[in-house]
């Protein structure tokens, strides 16, 4: 605020000093709509606004969902068929979405630029506030019928494929029920997103009716962050679309759901593919519904005492289910929920058998009695008080921070408490913290919550092998029974209005949605000053920025020494470094050592190519050591991360055995929700080597070798003895490369002696040899080789499937690099988004060159029609082989420009630093690259299109889907059925 008085048609309600986030907030009502605007202001130039609205739905036909698809597909002021893909064509943003909960509807944008945030705030704005809603969009978007190539009624849409996929994982369904269960007599008893079988009773009047309801100022809470002043923005938004409002009553409140006097069960099913090794594994969660958010000290304590009870695998709770037997670890359904009018708490076990349910529940209540009645470690509950605390300080990176102030906010604002309460942490940490000195403090919370809490449920997912084939089945009879029953004036109606449909999507909008000018974007790249010398053997970085007193100690350890053989194993024996304990220190020890002495330790692989490798048969691979620390802590922190380096306990071969069923479970979990990066580096690998590493490491190779060694008990000695010959052959200064990132204040001591540290404790060269090549033969991963120009088809229970096509793409060097960077860009916001997405009822379309794989792909995400799909890829390069409109390759150049726009955080540029060192990413080249961007034309786009299209033929295609999709596509693409490798789930 650059005054004190109220803005124009505005009230002020309150004030609230954040130092935290170095600005105030200031909470506002619009006058003639009652209408609330909270405004964080500050002095970050990432500003980001929210339009908020409260959605109960009254049933689980996905009103909610397919409202917040459709409002951004045309409004009154910008009458485009879709304004969101106009904006992801022409905008700076970092960030743009929308999104669903069981309550409510978020829409947030951020960008770094002020011209381009009013931009998107009025294309936002006017499409919530006054969206077209036609029936075209409502058939696109949610649900449809149309006839196949036999002439057969199929049923699609992009939520409905969306939500057929979410429920084809065992993961997602546990998820759902965790919470359901609990809420049979609210909305949060259905399911906001949509059932698959609920989404089709969805009709479109109850589609309109439902905007009318609920999209109303009077039901709005608007968010806005960063240094725009408030006055500004609330003239903008009270003359764009508040002002043409009058006040409303609207009752959105969720009503608070009776607590039962005793517990309940539920069971609901999953499919399981065919011949699935996980059979009889099932998901088992006790839930219990506790209290209302309203009470931040309350809240935090729960958020503690979770993390004591099940944080990590050392937790006492986790221990617990981890060492009973009962399954093979802990869910990631378990935890805390606060995004409810009153919050869940989940404990899940995965992998276990239905049978087993009352034992897991027993065994849930003995080991929490017994914490209540002992009490907690006093040193379990400061490190985890310092991990909470630790985990708020930082300035985390990964989207713009008004988005995580978004997420804290709305857990209390929804439900009409203060806005500034829920973003407030230090005072509230500051009570806990005196709470917590007195005695019983957390045990109080655990008995008075959970122990002696009725309402909960016992809820169990367990696997169906018959669930999709009777899903199909149900299906096909309810669409042959409809079908039979159209008279010819139905069908002639349907066919009406699917060419109505055609008609929509293939219409050419006529512009109106506001685009920045390539003026308004700057030619020079933005570089991050750092400074480099010998550390002995090894290299050092360092750079100084404000990172709230938070040191960065990044290490990369260069792998291209090993065997190949040796690459499998490596994501086991990073999840090992950092998840077992040392020799006479049990796991459990060492984590809450971790929580107290550090504020993280994480160990990553990677693969890549250094520019200009001409050798793209050689990949670099670099293991990754992340540890960040408090000035305070620096010591200790650093003592302790050498000891797990240098003697990290691999002797434990009860744990090594936990963790590697906890990673093969994590990564069969991840296959349908993430199945689009699957398909993506599998196609990959077949032209870049580090993608053939990475998929060793990460995708379907990695997969397959897990499988074989998950279960072989008698390996687990030699598995244990190959972690100890690796460790010999990384940890040493020669293979390393240390980034140093902190204040300024402080970097030039505490730097010497982080840096003097690791020169005098590693050893100088790495002790072990090379033992791959000498593995036992069941121990060494052989990837069957998929030519190029054949497909491989990857089975999966799920009626919807992802597509992978890869391609030789240029290299970074290249000045075509530039011109396939584009063209990937208008790819996937122009034909890609409308034949695959809007047509063809996938949830996601998209193209990507990598110019240091030297790779151009095209991918799809939750797709019904995978052999359209691959047609489609090389229809649109045909399209825009003749590509002329210089318009919209400005768009698209001020868009892949303004993704390298967007503010870094601390942790971020440390990181950064550290891997443009390392794959000789000079700001030189990044100049160049953008040079090349700017001056690319209309005729580079054409040659690159010609390029792809003249080595169409020389490509590497892959599908996940289910076995009937991959059977019907195999006749046009042999190798889905010859190349075929059922994934387990």
């Amino acid at each position: 605020m650059s005054k004190t008085n109220d803005p124009s048609g505005y009230k002020l309600i309150s004030i609230d000093d954040l130092d935290e986030y170095r600005g105030r907030g200031y909470l506002f009502e619009h006058i003639k709509t009652a209408c609330q605007i909270y405004h964080v202001h500050n002095d970050d130039e990432e500003n980001l606004f929210s339009f908020n609205f409260r959605t109960p739905p009254s049933n689980s036909s996905g009103v909610a969902h397919i409202l917040e698809h459709s409002v951004l597909c045309g409004s009154k002021k910008f009458p485009v068929k879709d304004p969101f893909l106009s904006m992801m064509k022409g905008s700076v943003n970092t960030f743009l979405n929308a999104m669903t909960y069981p309550d409510k509807t978020l829409y947030p944008a951020a960008s770094v630029l002020e011209k381009d945030f009013f931009n998107l705030m009025d294309v936002y704005g006017d499409a919530v506030f006054f969206p077209n809603l036609n029936e075209e969009v409502f058939r696109q978007e949610g649900h449809r019928l149309e006839w196949d190539d036999q002439g057969n009624l199929v049923r699609t849409g992009i939520v409905y494929n969306e939500m057929k996929g979410n429920y084809s994982s065992q993961e997602g369904i546990a998820s759902e029920w965790s919470i359901r269960s609990l809420f049979p007599d609210n909305p949060y008893g259905v399911d906001s997103g949509g059932e698959p079988e609920s989404i089709p009773t969805l009709s479109y009047e109850q589609f309109v009716n439902f905007h009318k309801t609920w999209y109303h100022p009077s039901n709005c809470k608007i968010f806005l962050y960063g240094n725009i002043p408030s006055e500004k923005i609330l003239s903008f938004l009270d003359d764009r679309f508040l002002s043409e409002f009058d006040k409303k009553q609207i009752d959105s409140s969720v009503a608070i759901q009776k607590t039962w006097s005793a517990p309940r069960t539920l069971e609901k099913t999953w499919p399981l593919g065919e011949g699935d090794s996980s059979e009889g594994k099932s998901t088992i969660s006790m839930n219990w519904k506790i209290f209302a958010a309203d009470d931040p000290v309350r809240s935090l304590s729960m958020s503690i005492l979770t993390e004591m009870l099940m944080g990590n695998a050392g937790a006492p709770l986790y221990k617990a289910l981890l060492e009973s037997g009962l399954g093979e670890d802990l869910s990631p359904v378990s935890g805390v929920d606060f995004d409810l009018n009153e919050a869940v708490f989940t404990v899940a076990l995965r992998g276990t058998d239905p049978s087993k349910a009352e034992s897991f529940r027993d065994l849930v209540f003995a080991a929490l009695t017994e914490l209540s009645q002992a009490g907690f470690d006093d040193v379990l509950k400061e490190s985890c008080m310092r991990l909470v605390e630790f985990r708020a300080r930082e300035v985390k990176g990964g989207g713009p921070f008004g988005i995580r102030l978004l997420r804290k906010i709305m857990k209390g604002w929804n439900y009409d408490r203060n806005p500034g309460a829920s973003l407030r942490f230090a005072p509230v940490m500051e009570e806990v913290r005196e709470k917590a000195k007195t005695k019983g403090y957390f045990e109080s919370i655990l008995k008075q919550w959970i122990l002696e809490n009725p309402h909960w449920t016992l809820v169990t997912v367990k696997p169906d092998k018959q669930m999709a084939k009777k899903q199909e089945a149900a299906l096909k009879e309810e669409l042959k029974i409809l079908q039979d029953s159209m008279s010819r004036e139905e069908r002639k109606i349907l066919d009406e209005k699917n060419e109505s449909l055609k008609i929509f999507q293939e219409s050419e909008d006529e512009g109106g949605v506001p685009f920045l000018q390539r003026s308004d974007i700057p030619v020079k790249v933005n570089s991050l000053a750092y400074e480099s010398s010998e550390l002995g053997p090894a290299r050092l970085l360092k750079q100084g920025v404000f990172t709230n007193g938070i040191l960065y100690n990044d290490m990369a350890f260069s792998l291209s020494h090993l065997d190949e053989n040796l690459y499998p194993f490596l994501p086991l024996f990073t999840k090992l470094l950092s998840g077992t304990g040392l020799p006479g220190v049990g796991y459990e020890v060492i984590t809450r050592d971790l929580s107290m002495k550090t504020g993280g330790f994480g160990v990553s692989v990677e693969a890549g190519h250094k520019v200009g490798d001409g050798a793209l048969d050689k990949p670099e691979s670099f293991l990754y050591i992340r540890l960040k620390m408090l000035e305070g802590q620096r010591q200790e922190a650093l003592d302790l991360a050498l000891s797990l380096l240098l003697h990290a306990d691999f002797d434990n071969h009860t744990r090594l055995e936990q963790i590697l069923v906890e990673l093969w479970n994590d990564l069969k979990s991840s296959l349908i929700p993430g199945g689009h990066s699957y398909v993506i580096l599998r196609s990959n690998s077949r032209f870049s080597s580090s993608a053939l590493l990475e998929d060793r490491m990460f995708g379907i190779a990695q997969l397959q070798f897990l499988e074989s060694l998950v279960g072989q008990k008698h390996r687990i000695v030699e598995v244990a003895s190959l972690m100890k010959e690796i460790r010999s052959q990384i940890f040493a200064l020669s293979n390393l490369t240390l980034s140093l990132t902190m204040d300024d204040s402080v970097l030039v001591e505490s730097g010497t002696v982080m840096a003097e540290f690791w020169k005098n404790n590693l050893p100088s060269k790495p002790s072990g040899e090379s033992i791959g090549s000498s593995l036992p033969q069941d121990l060494a991963l052989s990837t069957p080789a998929v030519p190029l120009s054949q497909a491989e088809g990857l089975g999966i229970p799920a009626s919807v499937g992802f597509v992978g096509k890869a391609l030789r793409g240029a290299s970074l060097q290249d000045k075509k690099a530039s011109s396939q960077i584009l063209l990937s860009h208008l790819l996937k916001t122009g034909p890609l988004w409308e034949k695959i997405r809007m047509k063809g009822g996938a949830y996601g379309a998209f193209s990507l060159h990598s110019g240091l794989d030297q790779v151009f792909t095209f991918a799809t995400y939750r797709d019904p029609e995978v052999e359209n799909s691959l047609d489609a890829f090389k229809e649109s390069l045909q399209e825009f082989s003749e590509f002329q409109d210089e318009g919209e390759l400005e768009k698209s150049l001020i868009s892949v420009v303004g993704k390298e726009m967007k503010p870094q955080s601390p942790s971020e540029k440390s990181i950064i630093v550290l891997k443009r060192h390392l794959y000789q990413i000079s700001d030189e080249l990044r100049q160049k690259k953008r040079d090349d961007l700017m001056n690319c034309r209309a005729s580079d786009l054409q040659e690159a299109c010609r390029d792809l299209l003249d080595h169409w033929d020389e490509d590497s295609v892959t599908v996940m889907s289910h076995s009937d999709k991959l059977d019907k596509a195999s006749a046009r693409w042999p190798g889905l059925k010859e190349f075929r490798i059922d994934l387990p789930q």
